[in-house]
């Protein structure tokens, strides 16, 4: 009977011990699948990480690109600003133009008005006032005429 139980306990342990063994490859197997698991996670932690690098240079090439179009547009602003600042300026150089072609109009009116008093004639005959002597001339001293021209004027009239 001993050596049955010995036999027996002997069975049980080389049972026992396959049994150690297995679990033993298996676990030995579910490291290896675990660092093979550890090392992909690596490699895609990795992967995040330079996604993560080239995301934020991309995002500084954008805030760049948006500092230069705020300071594009700001110079748009201030061209179109100077444009209706211009624009306004010639509308009011129009309206001063305006006012003074109607004023060389009334002028001209007024000038067709007072030459209608005078005839032209075609040289056979004298109007009055072509038969008038010439206007005298006067003797100048700088830029005044001279007392004696200024009683002739004077008499004129």
């Amino acid at each position: 009977m001993v050596a049955v139980e010995v036999r027996r306990l002997a069975q049980s342990a080389a049972s026992a011990s396959s049994e150690v063994k297995a679990l033993i490859e298996q676990s030995a197997n579910e490291v290896k699948g675990g660092s093979k698991l550890v090392a992909e996670a690596a490699d895609r932690l990795s992967a995040v990480l330079e996604a993560a690098r080239e995301n934020s240079s991309l995002i500084v090439g954008i805030a760049d690109a948006s500092r230069s179009q705020a300071s594009s547009i700001e110079e748009v602003n201030t061209a179109m600003r100077q444009l209706d600042e211009s624009t306004q300026h010639n509308a009011a150089l129009v309206e001063q133009t305006n006012a003074a072609i109607e004023q060389t109009e009334a002028q001209a009116a007024e000038l067709d008005r007072i030459v209608e008093v005078f005839t032209i004639s075609d040289g056979s005959e004298r109007s009055p006032v072509l038969a008038r002597t010439p206007a005298p001339t006067y003797r100048v001293d700088g830029n005044a005429a001279l007392a004696t021209d200024l009683e002739e004027f004077e008499a004129d009239e």
